[in-house]
C-alpha cells in the first residue's frame, strides 16, 4: 500500500459494515469522503486562482490521470466528457466492487466540482461503475458566478 486506503481495503470495510448493518458507520464514511473531495477541489481552485473556468475544472480534476481515451466536447456553457476506459473502474471491477466504487468513489466527482466552483454543476448521465458502456459527464456552467466558501 503506497498511501491511504486501497480499493480492496474499502470494499472489505464497506462489505463488513453492510453485513453488520452499520448504516451509521456507512454514512460517516460517505460524509468523510465527500469532505475530502470538496477539500481537493478547493485546493485545486486555490492553485488555479484567478484562472477559474469550466475548462480548467475538467482539465484539472478529470482528464489527467485515471481517464484514458476521453473525448471532450466543449461549448460555451457546457463540457461533455465521454470516457470509455477508466483505471479506477477496472480496479473495482476486478474486485467485484463496482457498486461500492460508484457510491464511494465516483460520487466524489460531484463534491470535487463543488469544492472547485459551486457555479459549475456536474451531471453524470452514464457511468461504467453502474454498468453503462462509458462514463458520460456533463459539466454545466450555471448563471451563478460566486463561489460560496
Amino acid at each position: 500500500m503506497c498511501y491511504g486506503w486501497e480499493p480492496d481495503d474499502i470494499i472489505q470495510i464497506i462489505s463488513d459494515l453492510r453485513e453488520s448493518e452499520e448504516s451509521k458507520s456507512l454514512e460517516i464514511i460517505e460524509r468523510a469522503l465527500e469532505k475530502t473531495a470538496i477539500q481537493l477541489g478547493e485546493k485545486y481552485r486555490s492553485e488555479d486562482y484567478p484562472h477559474i473556468s469550466l475548462q480548467n475544472v475538467v482539465q484539472r480534476l478529470f482528464t489527467e490521470e485515471n481517464a484514458h481515451g476521453s473525448r471532450v466536447i466543449d461549448t460555451k456553457d457546457e463540457i461533455v466528457m465521454r470516457t470509455e476506459k477508466c483505471r479506477i473502474f477496472e480496479v473495482f471491477k476486478e474486485l467485484n466492487g463496482t457498486d461500492i466504487g460508484y457510491r464511494y468513489k465516483c460520487r466524489q466527482d460531484y463534491f470535487m466540482v463543488k469544492g472547485y466552483d459551486r457555479s459549475i454543476r456536474l451531471e453524470i448521465e452514464k457511468c461504467l461503475m453502474r454498468g453503462d458502456n462509458c462514463c458520460l459527464h456533463h459539466f454545466i456552467q450555471t448563471n451563478s458566478d460566486a463561489h460560496d466558501r
